[in-house]
């Protein structure tokens, strides 16, 4: 409120005519630019209106004030619909256009605000509020408006949907402490069957835990599994090798096949089989009646030498 040393009539003409003379002499595009300027860029109030000629501080509060209130109105004013929009007069959609642009600088101006107030926040207090604080923004903005995406809402503040996914898995308090039960249930079936599978795990690890909201699926509860080291080693099976025939020597010809055998000891055949032990490779070599199929000798050796077999 204005106050006058000199409360005559005159004197509050003379200031209304100021006011007036003001208002005429900047357009509503120009008060708007010189309140946008005076909000964002955190001017002098004197200063502001000693730059552009006004009479004092209280005309540019007043214009604050107007704009405010303006932008407040565009902000409830219902959106329109493409149908809507489309059936307004020319001019109309002029001066909707026109409103939306006033809307969306207040819009940034307000952004730029608040950005500048936690930065303020961050150096006063030495917290780290964006980083504290941006899943939880992200988890309310994605709820606001479902259709924007995640990914979307996460790139606003510069982190990746997986960061979020990971940030919010370290914070998940129920689901640690579900999982800790889960090892526990599990080293108890450990102790009781060593060489259950973990298929079978799972499903009795279900049946206990399977209502839980925060119960892992079969390949989270592996995963767990593998971090504990639960998991059961698979024993590899020992390779045996055979002779291989496809061989650059001479291949001599088979002189007993298709021939019919009636009495033991009439024929018999030989192979060599190399062995994977603890001890190295070794060397079994078979003796084998082609009319009993019996084996009739053998030899195990650690070495391939020249051997007489043994005859059983």
């Amino acid at each position: 409120m204005t106050y006058f040393r000199d409360s005559t009539e005159s004197a509050y003409r003379e200031y209304c005519a100021k006011i007036v003379g003001l208002q005429n002499r900047f357009s509503q595009h120009d008060r708007d630019r010189i309140v946008r300027e005076f909000l964002s860029e955190g001017l002098n109030a004197k200063e502001v209106a000693h730059h552009y000629g006004l009479s004092g501080a209280q005309v540019l509060y007043q214009w604050v004030g107007r704009y405010i209130e303006e932008t407040q109105i565009m902000r409830k004013t219902k959106e329109l619909t493409d149908e809507e929009f489309k059936a307004m007069t020319p001019q109309e959609q002029l001066q909707e256009l026109k409103r939306l642009k006033k809307a969306l600088e207040l819009e940034k101006i307000r952004s730029e605000a608040y950005n500048h107030m936690i930065e303020l926040a961050e150096q006063q207090f030495n917290i780290p509020i964006r980083k504290k604080i941006w899943h939880q923004t992200v988890s309310w903005l994605h709820s606001v408006y479902p259709h924007f995406g995640l990914g979307k809402c996460c790139a606003l503040f510069g982190y990746s949907r997986q960061s979020y996914y990971k940030h919010v898995e370290e914070n998940d308090f129920a689901g640690q402490a579900l999982n800790e039960l889960i090892i526990q249930s599990v080293r108890a079936y450990r102790q009781r069957m060593p060489r259950i599978g973990s298929r079978k795990l799972y499903v009795l690890i279900q049946r206990e835990f399977g209502s839980q909201p925060k119960f892992p699926g079969r390949d989270k509860f592996l995963d767990l599994l593998s971090e504990q080291g639960l998991l059961l080693r698979i024993k590899r099976r020992r390779h045996y090798k055979t002779t291989d025939s496809n061989h650059p020597f001479k291949r001599y010809p088979n002189l007993i096949r298709d021939r019919v055998f009636s009495a033991p000891n009439q024929a018999w055949a030989s192979d060599i089989t190399y062995v994977e032990t603890t001890d190295g490779v070794c060397y079994l070599s078979l003796i084998t009646d082609l009319y009993s199929r019996e084996i009739v000798g053998w030899l195990w050796e650690q070495r391939c030498r020249r051997f007489i077999v043994k005859e059983l």
